[in-house]
């Protein structure tokens, strides 16, 4: 009777095992519930260069079988930027403004990456966009973000007008600047001057500015003026140098008739010396040449924003230093102080570290850490909010005193953190 009883719960459990089922079915994008990560601050983009716009599912999941839309919200009617549906781009509604320039990455779809790629940015691309993904099912999810759109303008240009009285009319122009920027007149020890105020004008490339300065031809120094615009740390200035040709004669001397014609011989033969001095010498300039060191040099002598000093291309022993805002390193580039006479900087020359920096070492906006081309092991380093992938861009945080983070480097858009391949983190 026992081995009869045995065999009927033997048989029971045989049967109640081989009726369940053991598979376990992994998560598909229909039964995951979709959620949206993207950075909460505005993204500042830079006219004419390119822009990532974040955007990925947490957790990471294939999109391929979702509807991924980018476009702008409006009043009335919605701008399309792009979209991804069916497993391919469709263009089909997209804005015409926007084709050719956005695209998605294609190696990021199946890891979840729907972030956006905007190049040729423009100022009319400023504004709120929002990234839409669709799972089905009413299974979608959504994030806004706010595009900020900076315009570097062009070099000042000085225009002189002559008035009456012994007055002159400087007048400081520049165009193409977004946001407003600022409007100085300094002197030649870098003093503020008392003008006229800015006139701004909105055009389709930026703002165009305008700022006057009446100065007494009589009364002027033979430092010269400067102009200077500045637009978030970016320094811009252009020099105006005052000769006695730009001095007006009365009109009612009773000696105009005999000063007219010598007035005339002198300003040829002043414009004839100097010609011929700057023709002579390899256009070295005198010894007694002021030296005034600005935000915005390359080398000592030559280039177009940079003064002349002496004849040897060193400057005096008791020339001055003027440190500006916005440095890289200490020796050759664009955007380069000039520290001491012989291109390289005492040893208590203090480090400028500015507000957009990309690797320590050799790009256009790298800033100077030490006094040669690598920074000191304590050298901090400035993380901001404006930046594409982890190395090598134009806008790139710089991380470590190398041109490569470490593994653990992490990379910030905006508020947010993510890793190397441009994935957030959780």
């Amino acid at each position: 009777m026992k081995t009869a009883v045995s065999h009927l719960w033997l048989l029971l459990l045989y049967w109640g095992v081989s009726s369940v089922d053991l598979s376990v079915d992994l998560p598909s994008s229909s039964s995951v519930s979709v959620r949206l990560v993207a950075p909460d601050g505005p993204l500042l983009a830079v006219a004419g260069r390119h822009l990532v716009l974040p955007c990925s599912l947490s957790p990471r999941t294939d999109v391929q079988n979702m509807t991924v839309v980018w476009f702008r919200p409006g009043h009335d009617t919605q701008t399309h930027v792009h979209m991804y549906r069916g497993g391919a781009d469709r263009s089909e509604d997209q804005s015409q403004s926007y084709r050719g320039r956005a695209a998605f990455f294609p190696d990021g779809i199946s890891s979840g990456n729907v972030s956006l790629r905007l190049d040729d940015v423009k100022l009319s691309d400023a504004g709120v966009y929002q990234c839409t993904v669709d799972a089905g099912g009413g299974n979608y999810d959504n994030k806004e973000m706010e595009v900020q759109v900076r315009a570097v303008g062009t070099e000042p240009t000085i225009v002189t007008d002559r008035r009456r009285n012994q007055q002159l009319d400087l007048r400081c122009v520049s165009t193409g600047w977004s946001p407003e920027p600022v409007v100085d007149w300094l002197d030649s020890e870098g003093r503020n001057l008392p003008a006229e105020p800015t006139q701004m004008r909105l055009q389709s490339d930026g703002y165009r500015v305008e700022r006057r300065l009446l100065v007494d031809s009589r009364r002027s120094g033979g430092g010269g003026y400067y102009c200077r615009v500045t637009q978030m740390g970016l320094v811009k200035m252009t020099r105006m140098n005052h000769t006695d040709e730009d001095e007006d004669v009365p009109e009612d001397s009773p000696y105009m008739d005999a000063i007219l014609p010598v007035v005339a011989g002198l300003v040829v033969l002043c414009f004839g010396f100097a010609r011929w001095r700057s023709h002579t010498h390899r256009n070295v300039p005198p010894s007694d040449t002021a030296v005034i060191y600005w935000a915005e040099t390359s080398d000592p002598v030559g280039s177009s924003l940079t003064e002349s000093y002496t004849h040897g291309n060193v400057p005096p022993p008791d020339a001055p230093v003027i440190y500006g805002a916005e440095t890289s390193d200490p020796v050759g580039s664009s955007l380069t102080e000039s520290y001491t006479h012989g291109n390289v900087p005492p040893p208590d020359a203090p480090v400028i570290y500015g507000a957009e920096t990309s690797d320590p070492v050799g790009s256009s906006l790298t800033e100077s850490y030490t006094h040669g081309d690598v920074p000191p092991p304590d050298a901090p380093v400035i993380y901001r909010a404006v930046s594409s992938d982890p190395v090598g861009s134009s806008l790139t945080e710089s991380y470590t005193h190398g041109n490569m983070p470490p593994p653990y480097t992490p990379v910030i858009y905006g508020p947010r953190w993510y890793d190397w391949d441009e994935n957030f983190l959780a």
